[in-house]
């Protein structure tokens, strides 16, 4: 065993709430500034109702990331929205990328949190050799994730960080784990997995020949109930994982 990839929201992140709901409100408060920024350009009167925008948007997108999911390739937030307003507002263009990704990011950020246990785990398992990486299926910008990554602390403690959006697919393609084996130097023999998503983290994880860890989560809680998963370990808590992999070494 020579490295540990982890798989970053709901593993190395803790989301406030990972749901549809709330991923509805979260588009809601980014609509709202967009609108606030289309104000203030002219574009709409005070009396423009977002609402209905909002809702055709969001069932934009979650038609997408369904479709998504199904044939395993990624796509970017920000620019199907600037898609979707560019349909209806011809003043909409490619200018107003960085100001609808800035409203955008600037909401889900505030959605998620490091785990308390996260810089801990990475800084143990480097200090037992190992090499440490992300990948992350992602639809926000990794340039946003990355300024993230360096806030939190875990940049300087990653060996390979891998964002689907770079890739234009997600796992479990083999393509975004070869992607992160390859920056590693490292085959899929000699590393570990760590992720709370039983299809894309553990699943694609094992058919690499990978050994698997599922990161326990409310979302999948009641899967390791039933045992519904072929992780070779479940835990609560990134903590765990150093002491596991001196057992397993």
């Amino acid at each position: 065993m020579k490295a540990v990839l982890f798989d970053l929201g709901n593993t190395l992140l803790e989301y406030r709430d990972f749901g549809l709901e709330a991923y509805s409100v979260r588009l809601e408060k980014a609509m709202v500034a967009i609108v606030g920024l289309m104000r203030e350009a002219g574009m709409i009167d005070g009396g423009f109702d977002p609402a209905p925008l909002t809702r055709a948007i969001f069932e934009r997108i979650i038609g997408l990331e369904q479709r998504a999911w199904r044939e395993s390739f990624e796509y970017d937030t920000t620019s199907e929205i600037l898609r979707a307003l560019g349909e209806r507002f011809a003043r909409i263009d490619k200018s107003w990328d960085r100001r609808i990704d800035g409203a955008i990011y600037g909401v889900m950020r505030k959605e998620y949190a490091p785990r308390a246990d996260a810089v801990a785990t990475l800084r143990a398992l480097r200090r037992a050799g190992l090499r440490t990486g992300m990948i992350s299926n992602t639809q926000f910008r990794s340039a946003n994730l990355m300024e993230e990554m360096r806030a939190f602390g875990f940049a300087d403690l990653m060996d390979a960080m891998i964002f689907s959006i770079d890739l234009g697919v997600r796992k479990p393609l083999p393509a975004v784990f070869n992607a992160a084996l390859e920056r590693l130097g490292v085959g899929a023999q000699d590393a570990v997995m760590v992720g709370d998503t039983v299809d894309a983290d553990v699943e694609g994880g094992r058919a690499m020949g990978m050994r698997t860890i599922l990161m326990r989560t409310p979302h999948n809680a009641e899967a390791v109930a039933r045992g519904d998963h072929h992780a070779d370990a479940v835990v609560e808590a990134l903590s765990e994982i150093p002491p596991l992999l001196s057992k397993w070494r």
